[in-house]
């Protein structure tokens, strides 16, 4: 999509031709892939137990060729994350798309390969990268759990207890939101109307002019309290003005 930019669709089959996608793709492109990996690996990391069917997980199907071109006019990468952090005593579990800088180490992740990045206390940042899709890479990943497992009668890792996983209350970012509207006057002032009830500043706005009764609106945000964004566009869906689901992809800058 971001190469030859291509539709979702188009893309799929590409994938599925090649051996990177299965026959029904439904695990991979709605997440739920990537959200077993950060469960998984979220439990070694930090001894907890984690209940998978609690992880907010959102897929990248209705990420298209123009919110592609819009991240690269702001200098991002759309990438699929599964995304974990402990802060504060709670542990901020999600996967989703996500606009990365396009300097970014994992900005650089393509076609078949999959990537794991850590930050360690003293180290800072380690990345780790190889194919995640492909009968041979697939079945070597298979025959090397298998061997481990033969040779070990349980799980040596220690879980203490289940983890308290934090609220969209707590999570703060900055977020991409696309919408399709009437071409008409007054429907930003109503749109930023809701944004500023919420508490949430507008950064940039973007309308690019078409010869169509509905055109796209795109609106960047300073950072924001992520439950007060969720208020937002279930407000902003009920305008008779628009057209269909907003999209919102969060912006991660890795500052903290």
């Amino acid at each position: 999509m971001e190469d030859d930019g291509i539709s979702f669709k188009e893309a799929l089959k590409d994938a599925q031709k090649k051996g990177f996608a299965e026959a029904d793709p439904t695990f991979d492109v709605e997440g739920f892939d990537a959200g077993h990996k950060i469960s998984i690996l979220s439990m070694l990391s930090y001894g907890k137990s984690i209940d998978f069917k609690t992880i907010p997980i959102e897929g990248i199907s209705s990420i298209s060729p123009f919110d592609i071109a819009h991240a690269k006019d702001m200098g991002y990468i759309i990438k699929l994350l599964g995304i974990a952090k402990f802060k504060n005593n709670a542990l901020d579990i999600r996967v989703h798309p996500t606009m990365i800088p396009k300097d970014h180490p994992l900005a650089s992740v393509r076609n078949e390969f999959n990537s794991i990045m850590f930050e360690g206390d003293m180290a800072g940042a380690i990345m780790l990268n190889g194919k995640g899709a492909g009968s041979l890479p697939t079945a070597s990943s298979i025959v090397s759990d298998i061997v481990q497992l033969s040779g070990k009668n349980e799980y040596h890792g220690k879980l203490t207890g289940e983890a308290v996983l934090m609220s969209p209350e707590e999570r703060v970012s900055r977020y991409y939101l696309r919408l399709q509207t009437e071409d008409s006057p007054g429907i930003l002032s109503q749109i930023s109307g809701v944004l500023g009830i919420h508490n949430i500043s507008i950064a940039s706005v973007m309308q690019k002019e078409v010869n169509e009764g509905f055109v796209p609106l795109i609106i960047v945000t300073h950072e924001a309290v992520e439950n007060n964004m969720l208020k937002c566009i279930e407000e902003i869906q009920k305008f008779t003005f628009i057209k269909e689901k907003v999209i919102l992809i969060r912006v991660e800058d890795f500052k903290n």
